[in-house]
């Protein structure tokens, strides 16, 4: 998926998270989006989203030796539609 052919309020949500551009949106829904970064997997989940706000949560993916994996918090907040 390119991100140029994505919703501007989604990517503009998504750089509020990371900060800059250096990310590509794999997947998204009204729940997640999922994202690669630096060779590295993203989840950004979603808690609260009203036509003025969304409330999230941003998870690093991290795997077990055994291939199950888990997400690791990296940090929160709330993001105001502009």
């Amino acid at each position: 998926m390119q991100n140029e052919d994505l919703p501007r309020d989604l990517l503009d949500f998504v750089k509020n998270v990371f900060g800059d551009e250096g990310f590509e949106i794999e997947d998204f829904d009204t729940k997640r989006v999922y994202i690669k970064r630096n060779n590295e997997e993203f989840t950004i989940r979603i808690w609260s989203l009203t036509d003025k706000k969304v409330e999230w949560t941003l998870f690093k993916s991290m795997y077990n030796n055994d291939g199950s994996g888990f997400g690791e918090k990296k940090k929160d907040g709330v993001y105001k539609f502009s």
